[in-house]
């Protein structure tokens, strides 16, 4: 047993604890958001690959309102893992070649010390380093033994174990060893649609925003004292040298402040940043395609211009707004303790009450303003789709009458917005100067008030001077951002709905149909008449089926049914004895692949193995490039991947290797062959192919899946 395993035994959880292990990491970070879910029966775990861990974590985290996320650490990667991964389920390499494998929870880890929670539900303390060292134990010890050896061979008393940690990672770096993998591990984290509240106290938010308001709080109460030590010398007309060191001091304290605010705020911005992308990324997935079909690609590309849009807008200027109305609030403290009074600081807070106004008259022109600039955006791009068509068929004279009435509408709209934002920029930051110093005149020239209050009274002017011209400036973005809310309302409201758990173990006896269709009756929603009626099918493990029909008979709707890419609106579809709600809309999709026909299939533009293995985990492992590779050869795609500079890593799509349409047809047909379903539906897919071609792909899919459904034309 090597030292740093011995060090952590009492710390790891066996394989047979694993359930008990997840939901106690979990609970500490408050992960559960079903606290009443039961999760599935923990299989025999001994001789198990990571793979089926993960397949078996996945699915208990569903059922406990979490989920969990593979990585494998490389050598070189190992620090990254110990320090960034957390709360994370990391597996440890065993003590034995027969011991069971034993897993440690790691809950969260600083520069100094990484927190675990040991099999007694307790908090424990260890280094970094000596779990690092436990993780790299494989590819140290080796060395560390060999020269443990020649070390006794000399004569020469055996070193400290760190010394020798130290020599072997020194030989394990010189070797070449550095991209080996090496660790495995689980990271927890809430689900993509878990409430705000699990998102923000996930990512930490409230400490975070708490910090940064205690620095902001400091800074401008510092701000006020070199105000108040300043302006007291300056204002009796004498020059005292220990008031400008304390005005000194004071600066300098604010300095330092400002800045740890200022660092704050961007760790803050990076915090909202992955909850907003992930969440954005997740609508995407989630969207139900019949609800945008009847939108353009100008509208999808305007939808993603205002998403992204929304991110960097509401980030940096978002933040640095509530900044400044925090100015605002310590200006009107500022001005009540001041010589004006309390009245002087109600003048501010109807300023303010005046910029909120305006805005809000800003806000509802600019919603019409940006719904005529998504018109536009729309119109061009589904025009420059067409345009060959338009040459065609349309009369010139009359291409641009609809063009130039909507760009009048844009530009007048446009000119009432620039008026606006001239007149916000302009007026009131400077009225608010005259009005502010108009407060403070009477105590001025009457002498009535302390040096300490005046001094009060032009800071808490100025800073709020210095708040309005900063929101002022930033009008516009802050106006981009509430708008943009409103455009990407779809991405959120699919971002709400829930992935339904899955069970771990499907039926699997050989009498019962892999898929079983009973009276199906599906409709779209733009037509009146069902697609599909009285549809009745039963497809058994190992078979190989041919659909044959018409255009416009249902054969594409039928295998969209079947891949649960639809659900029926009438009838029974079970697959291995579970209908989709019970089995989950993912795990469906996982076992039955669809390849649809060729316009409703894409590329990429991104590697062909990301193209290949993206149904699959990714990064892969040289496994799974492996067998892409296979797969591609076997489909008689061998002479493009010699042909390509960087074989599987080549980038294809539009910006990249263009690739032929049957080259791109078995590009489809190896994707859904590397999910390894349970049944493959492929929908004219090959069509595109010569014979000679299409008897090498069909010998590679009848050899590889298990049942298949091949749908094409008579």
């Amino acid at each position: 047993m090597n030292t740093e395993f011995a060090q952590l035994q009492h710390l790891t959880w066996p394989a047979t604890r694993l359930g008990e292990a997840v939901e106690v990491l979990a609970a500490r970070r408050r992960l559960v958001t079903k606290p009443d879910g039961k999760i599935p029966a923990l299989p025999a775990l001994h001789q198990v690959d990571n793979s089926e861990i993960s397949h078996w974590l996945e699915i208990a985290a569903l059922h406990l309102g979490f989920e969990v996320e593979a990585v494998q650490a490389t050598y070189g990667e190992i620090d990254l893992l110990v320090r960034g991964a957390h709360p994370a389920l990391l597996r440890l390499p065993p003590a034995g070649k027969d011991e069971e494998p034993v897993f440690l929870l790691l809950l969260k880890t600083s520069w100094r010390r990484a927190t675990v929670i040991g099999p007694d539900h307790q908090l424990h303390h260890i280094t970094p380093q000596v779990l690092q060292a436990a993780l790299c134990a494989p590819q140290h010890e080796p060395y560390m033994t060999q020269m443990a050896g020649l070390l006794a061979a000399a004569g020469v008393a055996a070193p400290r174990p760190q010394a020798l940690q130290a020599l072997a990672q020194e030989l394990v770096t010189r070797e070449g060893s550095m991209t080996t993998s090496t660790s495995y591990g689980w990271l927890l984290r809430p689900l993509p649609h878990a409430p705000l509240r699990a998102l923000a106290r996930y990512e930490r938010l409230l400490p975070q925003l708490l910090t940064i308001l205690g620095f902001l709080f400091g800074w401008q109460l510092l701000l006020a004292l070199s105000w108040l030590f300043i302006g007291r010398g300056a204002l009796q007309g004498y020059f005292d040298w220990g008031w400008f060191q304390a005005w000194m001091l004071a600066m300098i304290t604010a300095s330092i402040f400002q800045l740890f605010a200022f660092d704050y705020q961007g760790r803050f911005s990076s915090s909202v940043g992955r909850v907003f992308k992930a969440t954005f990324l997740y609508g995407a997935m989630q969207l139900d395609v019949d609800e945008l079909r009847h939108q353009g690609a100008g509208q999808y590309l305007a939808r993603v211009m205002q998403a992204g849009k929304l991110e960097t807008t509401l980030l940096a200027r978002g933040i640095n707004a509530a900044i400044y109305f925090f100015m605002l609030t310590m200006a009107g403290l500022f001005l009540g303790f001041g010589a004006g009074g309390w009245l002087h600081a109600a003048l501010l807070v109807g300023w303010t009450l005046l910029l909120v106004v305006v805005g809000w008259r800003y806000l509802r022109l600019g919603a019409t303003w940006v719904d005529t600039y998504r018109d536009l955006t729309n119109a061009l791009v589904e025009q420059m789709v067409g345009h060959r068509t338009r040459l065609i068929q349309e009369n010139p004279e009359e291409w641009h009458t609809a063009e130039d009435q909507a760009l009048h509408k844009y530009l007048q709209l446009t000119a009432r917005l620039n008026r606006i934002e001239t007149l916000v920029e302009s007026f009131l930051p400077q009225g608010w100067l005259i009005i502010g110093l108009l407060g403070i005149i009477q105590p001025l020239m009457t002498a009535t008030a302390a040096p300490a209050r005046l001094a009060l009274s032009v800071g808490g002017i100025l800073f709020a001077f210095q708040a309005y011209t900063a929101l002022t400036r930033k009008f516009s973005n802050l106006l981009g951002a509430s708008l943009a809310w409103d455009q990407v309302q779809p991405l959120l409201q699919a971002a709400s709905r829930s992935i339904d758990a899955q069970d771990f173990r499907l039926t699997d006896e050989d009498e019962q149909p892999l898929i079983k269709a009973a009276n199906l009756t599906f409709r779209y929603p733009s037509r009146a008449t069902p697609v599909l009626q009285g549809c009745s099918l039963q497809i058994h493990k190992g078979e190989r089926l041919l659909l044959e029909g018409p255009s416009g008979g249902g054969k594409s709707t039928l295998a969209a049914l079947l891949s649960g890419f639809y659900v029926p609106d009438a009838g029974m579809l079970l697959l291995m004895g579970l209908d989709q709600r019970t089995l989950g809309a993912q795990s469906w999709r996982q076992r039955v692949v669809s390849v649809p026909q060729f316009q409703e299939n894409h590329v990429i533009t991104e590697s062909l193995a990301f193209n290949l293995l993206m149904g699959r985990r990714w990064p892969p492992t040289p496994a799974d490039l492996a067998e892409a590779e296979t797969i591609c050869r076997e489909l008689g795609l061998g002479d493009l991947l010699d042909e390509m500079p960087e074989g599987l890593h080549q980038l294809i799509g539009d910006s990249g290797w263009q690739m032929s349409h049957g080259e791109r047809s078995r590009l489809f047909i190896a994707r859904a062959l590397l999910q390894k379903p349970d049944l493959m539906i492929l929908d004219e897919s090959f069509g595109a192919l010569d014979p000679e071609n299409l008897q090498i792909a069909m010998h590679c899919v009848l050899k590889r899946a298990s049942t298949v459904l091949v749908i094409a034309h008579p």
